[in-house]
């Protein structure tokens, strides 16, 4: 790659790719873990609340996770603000 490739380099991309599918990982993990911690509960219309609130978490780390992921995408691609240096 040349000093005047505008896209950012491959190691960055595959990355940012490895931590949005970690994120969606973690995210796949909290549904089993927490599904599995509200079905030792008896049955109940709270459980349905549980499940709602299990399920808000899994996408709140996954979801945040990516959109971290990006942002570190983005700032890490962007060229250097201030004075050329050399």
């Amino acid at each position: 790659m040349s000093r005047d490739d505008p896209r950012p380099p491959r190691r960055l991309l595959v990355g940012t790719v490895g931590l949005i599918v970690l994120s969606w990982t973690v995210g796949a993990a909290v549904v089993r873990v927490g599904l599995d911690l509200t079905d030792r509960r008896p049955y109940s219309p709270l459980s349905e609340w549980l499940y709602l609130l299990v399920a808000v978490c899994a996408l709140t780390v996954a979801v945040g996770g990516t959109v971290l992921a990006v942002r570190r995408h983005r700032r890490s691609a962007s060229p250097p603000s201030g004075p050329p240096r050399g």
